[in-house]
């Protein structure tokens, strides 16, 4: 699976279109080469060019074909890591909202809203803000523009434990990092994001007695 990072394929600090530039000015000086090397071997040949002599020449053309198939690819390994940098930039402005609450003993439904038809979730990372990983889930989709996680009560209390305490004792704040694919591209592409989790206590409307509950909120 592949997972789209920050990482360039430009060498030297150039652009891809200054790399394609010189690759093409590298095949011309080539060609170049070859034709002169053509025009003197017959002008003071002054003889039909043999096998003998053709050979050197084919060896001039096979290092042409070379470099224009080496400068080909090149150019196509540019022109994808520029689609994969367009995804990741799209992935940056796609709106999320999460929200959730269950009993802190039973499993923790997360539903998370989007606005835009042409992205599907595909999977979530938990984190911390000091970066520590404590699970991985995937998403399920409940309609267009709404999916849904189900992180398993021990997860739940790792992550809580390992937030920020924003605010009040029992509210911390982690990280979500949403997977995503957007517009049918096989990759997936990720927006992080900052959501709240309270560990606290609600009254149970038919029993009028106090559960313990977890409760997950935020958007982007």
């Amino acid at each position: 699976m592949l997972i789209l990072t920050d990482i360039t394929l430009y060498p030297f600090g150039l652009s891809a279109d200054q790399i394609v530039w010189w690759g093409f000015v590298a095949g011309v000086v080539a060609a170049v080469g070859v034709i002169v090397t053509i025009i003197l071997t017959i002008y003071f040949g002054r003889k039909s060019l043999s096998k003998a002599d053709l050979a050197p020449l084919e060896g001039h053309l096979s290092h042409i074909e070379e470099v224009r198939s080496n400068t080909a690819r090149m150019d196509k390994r540019l022109h994808r890591q520029e689609e994969l940098d367009n995804l990741a930039a799209k992935a940056r402005r796609v709106s999320i909202s999460v929200s959730g609450q269950n009993d802190s003993a039973t499993p923790l439904q997360v539903l998370l809203t989007i606005k835009d038809t042409n992205v599907v979730l595909t999977r979530l990372e938990l984190f911390n803000e000091v970066n520590n990983v404590f699970g991985e889930v995937d998403c399920e989709r409940l309609d267009e523009l709404t999916f849904q996680s189900i992180i398993d009560p021990m997860t739940v209390r790792r992550w809580i434990g390992g937030g920020t305490t924003a605010q009040m004792v029992n509210r911390v704040r982690v990280i979500l990092r949403v997977y995503m694919s957007i517009g049918g591209d096989e990759n997936e592409v990720y927006r992080e994001m900052a959501v709240h989790l309270n560990d606290g206590m609600k009254r149970d409307d038919q029993s009028s007695q106090m559960r313990a509950t977890v409760t997950i909120d935020g958007s982007v």
